[in-house]
């Protein structure tokens, strides 16, 4: 075997392992909706096509990010029992439509360091959602930033779309970080002085604060924040 060829096989190997990762049980939880592992998986399968067009590049392994990081994550933020509606399901693949683009920007410019950014700033929205999808009293997604999947798709597109016009603004690669803090404090723990996923790791469960919005409007945080993306994009902030 060549040192091209073992090199292939490893990256064949690490984004199989991706798919196996999600498909079953996951670090975050319960096994994840049967129709979304299958769109995770057909993205997967078109990764490992694509290492082909990169030979024995060093390049070829940066392919595994997306599949390990990326995807991994967003597809652990579904359950395995709950039926998920077909304009969410569209909305869904609207996202792997937007990270298909994102691979397709590296594979053509090889410019990983830009598109990391791009795939990392959305990753830690997948991420929070993830994280947060176990609920105190059980009411699936009532504890996810972006409960609805419509709505984390307009903001994947506009992040991605307007990338270049965001990225003007010198607060707007902490500006997620912000939100999710503010959000955290009103919605999750009146008391919170330290790290969101802290909190999480070391078993915290509340109580709700009276402050929550979400109980009333589960879409709140969402409009809030393609609300503070648009003013950006469209030149309205100060």
């Amino acid at each position: 075997m060549t040192e091209i060829e073992k090199r292939l096989n490893e990256n064949r190997a690490a984004i199989e392992g991706a798919i196996v990762s999600f498909s079953g049980e996951t670090q975050w939880g319960s096994k994840p909706n049967a129709k979304v592992i299958e769109m995770g998986e057909a993205y997967c399968r078109e990764l490992i096509k694509c290492l082909d067009a990169f030979g024995g590049d060093d390049d070829a392994s940066k392919l595994c990010f997306f599949s390990d990081v990326v995807v991994r994550v967003f597809v652990a933020g579904t359950r395995y029992y709950e039926e998920i509606g077909n304009e969410e399901l569209k909305a869904i693949a609207g996202i792997f439509n937007e990270l298909r683009m994102l691979r397709d920007e590296f594979i053509r410019d090889r410019k990983f360091d830009v598109v990391f950014n791009k795939a990392m700033y959305v990753r830690e929205m997948f991420l929070t959602n993830t994280i947060s999808r176990e609920d105190y009293d059980c009411k699936y997604r009532q504890s996810m930033i972006f409960p609805n999947f419509c709505d984390l798709y307009k903001i994947v597109h506009k992040i991605l779309a307007n990338w270049d016009k965001l990225n003007e603004y010198s607060d707007f690669h902490l500006m997620f970080t912000y939100f999710r803090r503010d959000w955290y404090h009103t919605e999750i723990n009146a008391d919170y002085h330290g790290d969101v996923f802290l909190d999480k790791v070391q078993g915290w469960k509340g109580p709700k604060p009276d402050t929550a919005i979400q109980d009333s409007d589960p879409r709140w945080y969402a409009k809030a924040f393609i609300q503070m993306l648009d003013e950006r994009i469209n030149g309205q902030t100060a």
